[in-house]
């Protein structure tokens, strides 16, 4: 059972915020974010090297890669993204702002976890999606885009092994092409 209330390390984060200026709350949160942020790759290279359960480790190698920070803060993130603004605002005039072309893979599995630290907002909002809508991604209408199978516990309408089958496959190497999506917060500390 989780605790009822944060600890002591974790309530001074939020009791800092709260007493911000409106000047100093966005720097203050960035470097608590960073800070934790932090934690959680060490938590899951920790638990990665560690060995302590096969599932979990695998899981935590899996993860790493995603959570690793590009070490400038996140600008090299704002750069691309403008950068793939730019292009597409030339190329509007071709569906959703990309070339046809064959892609460079046939499929594509996105193994979607919603088991962190939150609430199921992520899945329930790309159900609102509209450019691309999340049936264009999966009925494959995005010209370039290779076939996606989405695997959601909220979305799915398989349950039990049927639905964890990709996951294990995944886990024993047998998928190819693969994503992991871990949807709310990570824990720092269990």
């Amino acid at each position: 059972m989780p605790p009822e209330a944060l600890d002591a390390s974790y309530q001074a984060l939020i009791d800092d915020l709260e007493g911000a200026s409106d000047a100093d709350f966005e720097g203050g949160y960035v470097a608590q974010q960073q800070s934790v942020h932090g934690a959680a790759i060490t938590l899951f290279e920790t638990y990665r090297k560690s060995g302590c359960g096969g599932g979990l480790a695998i899981l935590c190698g899996l993860a790493l890669p995603v959570l690793e920070p590009s070490g400038d803060g996140g600008r090299s993130c704002r750069k691309a993204q403008t950068r793939t603004e730019r292009q597409m605002l030339d190329r509007s005039d071709m569906p959703y702002g990309r070339e046809a072309g064959d892609p460079t893979i046939e499929e594509v599995h996105v193994l979607w976890i919603t088991t962190g630290l939150g609430c199921d907002g992520d899945s329930v909002s790309i159900t609102a999606a509209s450019d691309p809508s999340i049936e264009d991604v999966l009925l494959g209408a995005i010209p370039g885009l290779p076939k996606v199978h989405l695997h959601n516990p909220v979305l799915a309408y398989t349950v039990g092994d049927e639905f964890m089958a990709p996951f294990h496959q995944a886990a024993r190497g047998e998928l190819d092409n693969f994503v992991v999506v871990v949807e709310g917060s990570i824990p720092t500390r269990i």
